[in-house]
């Protein structure tokens, strides 16, 4: 069926009957021509209300005139009570409800029986509202209603009363899942009935059916976040890198919840493989007349490079010197090429070192920041060529 675009297109689709054009359009007819129209590629409604370029278009129509658009969708309201120690998690959420509704929560140990001031008010920002009361008493059931008005184009209002018990050692539905957002970086989320209250302990390891070493133990609340219009557990742990250019590990997770030592311990594990970041750039420093450099342990070899600076005539370019294993290389003036000014005298000099590491599968790590040595002389005599 073609999308109507203005109210020539339109009229074709209004439904033939006896009726005049005006009481075709009438909000009635309108609420029906939405629903039927569902099923086809174009709607009236967005987000469940009708959207604007429909009623300008129903506007434009001979003889509409100033017609209102019924804009007051039913509100289908719903709502759950998940049970924590002297908490309750409250979530309602109702179709077509959009934001901007107000709400507000009564709260009775009375069935049906409530009275004001509501206990929470707001403004809905979606369809999905949630608040998570406290400080009640465990073993006692408690009654809720949940209110939600289009006060704006002044619509009905629409309520929804649900219960619930807290209590100590509710029984928790949860899922983990972990996956690596970037280099060098785990995320683990765990999303299902969790409340602040509940203590966790997080371990990891690079080997699969072991529990691993303690990453952190807190509270859930010290890392919740919203998903969904739910709290979750979220947390970033920043893996250690293999320490070889190019490479990464699968990590191992395991997370301990529990909500009271007197409580059972919840553990849920998971997995993910995990690039490395790019090597750190060495960190050179000169100290007892030798090189030394952190940041690239694991690299398979290590190649020096260097210049000399201020007016040697090559200062402008690094020169290889020598390969190693070790991250440390002892500085003598002999292990120096000779340098010399432009005028054939040599110069006083400070040399630029910088170092460049080399994992097993040959990929280089990025190259260092370069350090200088002390001023040194090196004679013609010293020279071997």
């Amino acid at each position: 069926m073609p999308s109507p675009v203005n109210s020539s297109t339109l009229l074709p689709l209004l439904p033939t009957t006896d009726k005049t054009l005006c009481e075709r359009i009438h909000p009635g007819i309108i609420n029906f021509m939405a629903e039927v129209s569902r099923g086809f590629a174009w709607e009236f409604k967005v987000n469940g209300e009708f959207s604007d370029e429909f009623v300008e278009m129903i506007r434009a129509l001979d003889c509409v005139g100033g017609v209102a658009v019924d804009n007051c969708p039913v509100i289908a309201l719903a709502g759950t009570a998940t049970p924590g120690n002297t908490t309750l998690a409250l979530s309602f959420n109702g179709a077509y409800m959009v934001a901007g509704y107000e709400w507000n929560l009564f709260r009775s140990t009375t069935e049906g029986v409530f009275s004001d001031p509501a206990i929470a008010a707001g403004t809905t920002a979606g369809s999905v509202v949630t608040y998570t009361d406290t400080v009640l008493t465990n073993g006692v059931e408690y009654f809720y209603k949940f209110t939600a008005q289009n006060v704006t184009d002044g619509c009905d209002l629409y309520e929804v009363q649900i219960s619930g018990t807290p209590q100590l050692c509710a029984t928790l539905l949860l899922s983990l899942s972990v996956v690596s957002p970037s280099a060098s970086t785990a995320r683990l989320t765990i999303t299902g009935n969790l409340l602040g209250t509940y203590a966790f302990t997080l371990y990891a390891s690079n080997l699969p059916n072991q529990i691993g070493t303690v990453v952190d133990t807190g509270v859930i609340s010290d890392h919740s976040v919203i998903i969904n219009g739910a709290t979750a557990f979220q947390y970033d742990h920043a893996t250690t890198p293999t320490g070889v250019p190019g490479g990464g590990a699968t990590w191992y997770y395991t997370v301990q919840i529990q909500e009271d030592p007197a409580c059972a311990l919840y553990e849920l594990t998971q997995n993910v493989f995990v690039n490395d970041a790019a090597l750190d750039t060495p960190i050179l420093s000169f100290s007892d007349l030798a090189f030394r450099w952190g940041g690239i342990n694991g690299a398979a070899r290590y190649s020096i490079y260097v210049r000399p600076t201020g007016t040697c005539k090559n200062s402008t370019s690094f020169a290889w010197l020598a390969d190693t294993t070790s991250n440390v290389f002892p500085f003598t003036i002999a292990n120096f090429p000779c340098s010399e000014n432009f005028d054939g005298t040599y110069c006083t000099s400070k040399w630029e070192v910088k170092v460049v590491a080399f994992g097993t599968n040959g990929i280089a790590s990025a190259y260092s920041n370069v350090v200088n040595t002390p001023d040194f002389i090196k004679f013609p005599g010293q020279c071997t060529g």
